[in-house]
């Protein structure tokens, strides 16, 4: 679902960092612990202040892209949690160019 919003809306590829998170190998890592991800099939946005929103178990194509927009717009205004190529959110560096935290 992700990727057919991408592909609808490039400003979400532009303008937004995703960070794929595999489940079965990360659940008990600091991401998942530091983001309070206690189960699969989460989405959580973060900008510079903090979480913007999340959604778990979601299947909702409109609720899917709420929460998008909403990222979207933090960083419109100036508030995106990836700015720069990397960056660090609560103690986690986070590599965009590799999508993967570190």
């Amino acid at each position: 679902m992700i990727n057919e919003l991408r592909a609808d809306n490039s400003a979400y590829g532009k303008k937004i960092a995703f960070v794929r998170v595999n489940w079965d190998k990360h659940r008990r890592s600091p991401i998942s612990k530091d983001l309070k991800i206690f189960r699969q099939s989460t989405l959580v946005t973060l900008a510079n202040d903090g979480e913007i929103g999340r959604l778990v178990a979601q299947t909702d194509r409109s609720k899917i892209k709420g929460l998008l927009d909403r990222a979207l717009a933090a960083s419109r205004a100036g508030n995106a949690a990836f700015p720069a190529q990397a960056r660090t959110v609560r103690g986690r560096h986070f590599d965009k160019t590799r999508a993967n935290p570190s």
